[in-house]
């Protein structure tokens, strides 16, 4: 129980005081991970349409499959836990796809500044140790892809 008056108690003992109060029951029935997430948004949401500007237009249920089939297939070439994903693209439903896919396979997503100097850009993506770099292509052209993957051992 809390002292009457906490102002007169020292931290030690209200600490000791919280300690004995039983846990909060759970807030959620899932616990909040990326795949938990999407799979409730699909219960409550399947049917409403997520549009990105006017270029795109789809619902939930077909989010969730297509950001399933990415992580699928970062999977098939041995991306894993643990594993960083660069992205470089503008804001769009691609980008949209990778921010779920490539946490919910537990792999670290690092999202590409396009906006610096193509050798800052080629810093970071080494200094990370990307395994794969998803890119836009207004990016193909630029040398920043070709030198970031001869700076690695393997490539997708």
């Amino acid at each position: 129980m809390l002292p009457a008056n906490p102002a007169q108690t020292g931290f030690r003992e209200i600490v000791m005081a919280l300690r004995t109060y039983p846990p909060a029951s759970q807030a959620y029935a899932y616990p909040l991970t990326v795949k938990c997430l999407l799979a409730a948004s699909r219960q409550s949401a399947g049917q409403r349409t997520i549009s990105y500007r006017s270029e795109m237009r789809y619902d939930y249920t077909t989010f969730l499959q297509r950001v399933a089939r990415l992580a699928n297939l970062l999977t098939a070439h041995g991306i894993g836990k643990g594993d960083v994903v660069a992205v470089m693209d503008w804001d769009s439903h691609r980008y949209l796809e990778c921010y779920f896919a490539i946490p919910m396979i537990g792999a670290v997503l690092q999202t590409v500044n396009v906006r610096l100097a193509p050798a800052q850009i080629a810093y970071t993506l080494a200094d990370t140790g990307a395994r794969a770099v998803l890119f836009h292509r207004d990016f193909v052209p630029s040398s920043l892809c070709c030198r970031w993957m001869a700076s690695t051992s393997e490539s997708l």
